[in-house]
């Protein structure tokens, strides 16, 4: 104060201010370059980096250097995307984030690094010796084999489809292994496993089932007899071959046949050789009345004969208008029964034609009837047999080839439908006429003729022409009292008239030629 003896003192507290900078001064990378290149500013990077780069290190400073920065150093890559986070944060709390993106590339391994064929414990050798650059091989197995295991190794990377427990034929099997990198490429590699064709073509059991063999069943034998009663009607036959790959033809079911006939039974082993069993069948029947054989001459039916199939189709053409009774050809299953065929028929193209087979068995009362459906192609004749008009005349002579006609009427003619009369030469063709028509110079009148198969059209043309008269005769005279002499005719032109004392007037009709 003034007096200098008395004082006061004052503090001021003064703060510096933290700093807020997040910025990263720079940043890079072990591997490759960042894309874009550094900015501070910009958060987000990318690079990309081969497979077989499994880490990459982050090197990075902060601009302010008393903050904290998270995320630089080593970091393991994933194959794919890996996000990584650089964290820059100030004393304060505030914070920036910077992410680098790496691309780990995905391998392009599809190689197998092992293969091998095995049939049970023992391993068969690949021809070539197996690499993994090489893509087809070949093996051989033994005859008889049904399984083979198929094994492999591939890197931990890539996938592979095809190593397993295959089942195999005899002859040629092709076995197909896909390995698949992790970028999705496929490497294939193929096998052809051979298998020994077996030559056991032999059975160890034939039993029929119905009857029994004679001889008995012997493993060295082929030839056999089976007798049978008239109640058998279906064989077959249980043949059991030595060699599970051997096939069997010949022993399915079948009807057996009245009298006598054979089976024969086709062994054929893998090797494409065969064994043939010879069952001759021994069976009477006196109730049969099946056909043998059925057919048209000339015609083949639509279905395959067979004793069993009592109803056939057959087409003929059109102008085949009657089924004799001897086209018919017929022979029984037994020589003892009797054929009975229908009379001569009478084909038709507008509907179905049946002609029926007769057969009757030996006993006399036990009969079969064979039913043949004939169908006449219908008629491709659009032609007319007759043409004829009801009014005037045609100058020319009709033709059923010539279709245009000059039509010669008088002028007060009246022309309609019923003017002309058309006949076709088919009864089943279609005829159209011209409803009416105007009597004129050139007019034409159209017949038209359709094929009963409406695959050909014909138009018959008549052509007006007037007829221009120059005949001045009349054609009669009549008068109502009396009578004239001579007699009239159109070519007389003098006439004497006879009347009545008290006739004072006479009335004359007549009319021009």
């Amino acid at each position: 104060a003034r007096d200098n003896s008395s004082t006061e003192t004052y503090y001021l507290q003064v703060e510096r201010q933290a700093s807020s900078n997040t910025y990263l001064d720079y940043l890079y990378t072990s591997e490759g370059d960042l894309t874009p290149i550094f900015n501070k500013n910009t958060l987000t990077y990318n690079i990309e980096v081969e497979n077989n780069v499994e880490e990459i290190e982050l090197f990075g400073e902060a601009i302010d250097k008393s903050t904290i920065v998270t995320g630089l150093g080593v970091h393991s890559l994933n194959t794919g995307e890996n996000k990584i986070p650089v964290k820059v944060t100030t004393k304060t709390g505030i914070s920036r984030t910077y992410y680098v993106i790496v691309n780990r590339k995905k391998s392009s391994d599809n190689y197998l690094e092992n293969l091998t064929v095995k049939v049970g414990n023992t391993n068969y050798e690949l021809t070539p010796t197996f690499d993994k650059e090489t893509l087809s091989y070949t093996v051989t197995v033994p005859v008889g084999t049904k399984t083979i295991d198929i094994d492999g190794k591939v890197s931990s990377s890539a996938s592979v489809d095809g190593l397993s427990t295959k089942n195999i034929k005899a002859g040629e099997n092709e076995i197909i292994i896909n390995v698949t990198s992790e970028d999705g490429n496929v490497r294939t590699y193929k096998i052809i496993v051979t298998r020994e064709k077996s030559d056991n073509n032999y059975l160890i059991d034939l039993i029929p089932s119905i009857g029994f063999l004679e001889p008995t069943f012997d493993y060295t034998s082929t030839d056999y007899t089976l007798n049978l009663d008239s109640s058998a009607s279906i064989l077959s036959f249980e043949a059991i071959t030595e060699d599970e790959g051997a096939t069997i033809s010949g022993n399915e079911s079948k009807i057996v046949p009245d009298g006598t006939s054979t089976r024969l039974l086709i062994v054929t082993a893998e090797d494409g050789s065969t064994r043939t069993y010879k069952i001759t069948i021994n069976k009477d029947r006196s109730d049969n009345a099946k056909l043998a054989s059925l057919s048209v001459i000339g015609y083949s039916f639509k279905e395959e004969f067979d004793p069993e199939i009592h109803e056939y189709h057959v087409t003929v053409p059109n102008s085949k208008k009657i089924l004799l009774s001897s086209d018919v050809l017929a022979s029984t299953q037994d020589p003892n029964a009797k054929i009975t065929k229908q009379a001569n028929t009478t084909l038709y193209t507008t509907k179905e034609n049946e002609y029926i087979v007769k057969v009757t068995a030996k006993d006399g009362f036990t009969t079969e009837e064979y039913k043949i459906i004939v169908e006449r192609e219908k008629s491709n004749n659009a032609y007319l047999s007759s043409l004829k008009v009801n009014t005037g005349y045609l100058l020319e002579n009709f033709n059923p080839n010539v279709y245009e006609y000059t039509w010669v009427v008088k002028k007060n003619s009246v022309i309609n439908v019923d003017s002309v009369t058309a006949t076709a030469s088919d009864i089943n063709a279609t005829i159209i006429k011209t409803e009416s028509l105007t009597v004129k110079e050139n007019n034409e009148y159209i017949v038209k003729v359709i094929s009963e198969d409406e695959s050909e059209t014909i138009e018959y043309k008549l052509k007006l022409q007037l007829d221009l008269s120059n005949d001045s005769t009349l054609s009669y005279i009549n008068i109502d009292l009396g009578y004239y002499l001579p007699e009239f005719s159109p070519n007389i032109y003098e006439y004497d008239v006879y009347e009545y004392e008290d006739t004072e007037t006479i009335t004359i009709d007549s009319k021009p030629n």
